[in-house]
């Protein structure tokens, strides 16, 4: 341990360097989605080279929407995060829903202090016999040299160890879940379906075989073969793993053991019975007695020290063995096998209940659409100053002027719509017709808001819905929600069934 850490402090600005790479490369991994939004907000806002600074130089319009180019790229960069972030109660409930199908609700990945747990575990186990490696893999090496190489052979057999064991681990609970579908499906003696998935599940398109047997709706999320049997190729493989380090490495020690031994007890180093004076040599009789007994001394010492050196690399092989069950169990109870279980499980979080998850949804996404506008508001300032140093038309002077009529949430808004069938892709400017089949008047937010909760649905959807059946027209009384919901189900029921798939719902 001292050779250690004298090792780790000659090198401690490697070592170092290594581990803030790491630690730099878990942290944007796990918070990918703010680091991305934050370097976004920087290049936006940078002098000189920023967004708004090279976009506010770039006075081109639209003539057919009258508006800028630069404000529909700078809107069109900010709306990804604003899109990701969905305050629906209904996906919140398709996420739980999917993972109680797939049998994996509870479920959670192993954290990263887990994996450093058991890698660091594993390490140190694999740390006692690389050193004896080490001597073997750099025959006649400097002892420095070979304390880098037990060092480097350590990480090596510990990295492979902890990956194949979490694996292998993964490979068992994906085989007892095949398990599951073989007994449901035999049991429940279904003579309608084969034991066939249904190819329409998704997590977009949960709701795909709410009425199918519970068999079926675990087999249509669940990766399996042609046979759905259990396979076992990676747990053999771990086991393999296991059982030939750990004997290779007992084996290696052992006869590391032997040679200790033989040189410890080499005749050159036998003791001299001779008179250490020289005055007169001992009887022959006595040496002889003498010599025996030594002999008989050194054979107990030696096969006292073979059984405890031997006692010794068995309970450590044991521990390895036990080291790498860990992992495998580890593997058994964190992770998903469902196709899109993980991800089902990222999107609910942490969240007691769907309305933690929508409020924290709510308030991410209107938070993206606050800095969004305030940076198109800031490019805007900017192209009107550019405007009044530079000469331009009367119509994109005029644009400039009224610039406050487009916003983040009117792009928002009609950028959906495109998504959605239509074919303006922003809004036209004030003054100008609205486009065919549109009267003009649109429902206000809360009604907006108010109508997802009740329907379950995004925005998109339901503000078409809106449009079609419930325009808000000037002296129009509104609808009740009773009324609302039997137009829904005419609606329903009078529209052409669709192909499977064709309508998913709500996305991520």
């Amino acid at each position: 341990m001292d050779e250690l850490l004298a090792l780790l402090n000659e090198y401690r600005i490697i070592v170092g360097t290594v581990l803030v790479v790491l630690l730099t490369a878990v942290a944007l991994w796990k918070w990918w989605d703010r680091v991305s939004f934050w370097w976004l907000r920087v290049m936006v806002h940078l002098p000189v080279i920023g967004k708004i600074a090279r976009l506010s130089r770039n006075l081109d319009y639209d003539r057919r929407t009258g508006w800028f180019q630069s404000e529909q790229e700078i809107c069109a960069a900010f709306l990804p995060y604003y899109e990701s972030a969905r305050p629906s109660l209904r996906y919140f409930d398709d996420c739980l829903s999917y993972l109680r199908k797939v049998q994996e609700l509870g479920r959670n990945p192993l954290s990263f202090w887990g994996w450093l747990l058991l890698a660091v575990l594993v390490f140190l186990e694999a740390l006692g016999f690389s050193y004896v490696l080490a001597g073997y893999t750099i025959p006649g090496a400097s002892e420095a040299l070979q304390e880098k190489g037990a060092l480097a052979i350590a990480f090596l057999i510990s990295a492979i160890m902890v990956f194949f064991t979490h694996w292998a681990g993964h490979e068992l609970h994906h085989n007892a879940l095949v398990k599951k579908v073989r007994t449901w499906y035999t049991t429940s003696g279904e003579t309608h379906y084969s034991m066939m998935p249904n190819n329409m599940v998704s997590l977009d398109n949960e709701q795909a075989d709410d009425g199918e047997p519970a068999w079926r709706q675990l087999l249509s999320r669940l990766p399996a073969n042609a046979n759905v049997t259990p396979g076992y190729k990676v747990t053999g493989l771990t086991i393999f793993l296991i059982v030939f380090v750990a004997v290779g490495a007992t084996y290696v020690r052992g006869q590391v053991l032997e040679k200790q031994l033989i040189e410890q007890h080499d005749p050159e180093n036998a003791l001299d019975y001779s008179d250490p004076y020289g005055a007169m040599e001992l009887p022959r009789e006595l040496k002889q007695s003498r010599e025996a007994v030594d002999a008989e001394m050194e054979k107990d010492i030696e096969a006292s020290e073979r059984k405890g050196g031997w006692a010794t690399f068995i309970i450590l092989a044991i521990i390895f063995v036990f080291l790498q069950f860990i992992g495998i169990l580890t593997g058994m109870k964190t992770g998903f096998a469902g196709k899109e279980s993980a991800k089902a499980r990222r999107n609910i979080g942490n969240f007691n209940n769907g309305d933690e998850f929508v409020a924290f949804h709510e308030r991410k996404r209107n938070r993206v659409a606050r800095l969004a506008q305030m940076s198109l508001r800031k490019l805007q300032g900017r192209m009107l100053e550019r405007a009044a140093s530079v000469h331009i038309d009367g119509k994109a002077n005029e644009l400039l002027r009224h610039s406050a009529e487009r916003d983040f949430q009117a792009y928002v808004h009609h950028r959906s719509r495109v998504e959605n069938g239509g074919d303006d892709p922003v809004p036209p400017v004030a003054g100008e017709p609205a486009p065919p089949g549109d009267d003009g008047t649109e429902p206000d937010e809360a009604q907006i808001r108010e109508w997802m909760e009740k329907f379950g649905w995004d925005r998109a959807r339901t503000l078409r819905f809106l449009r079609e059946n419930m325009p808000v027209r000037p002296g129009r009384r509104a609808l009740t929600e009773a009324e609302a919901l039997e137009l829904l189900m005419n609606s329903t029921a009078n529209r052409p069934k669709p192909d499977a798939g064709e309508d998913k719902g709500e996305g991520v």
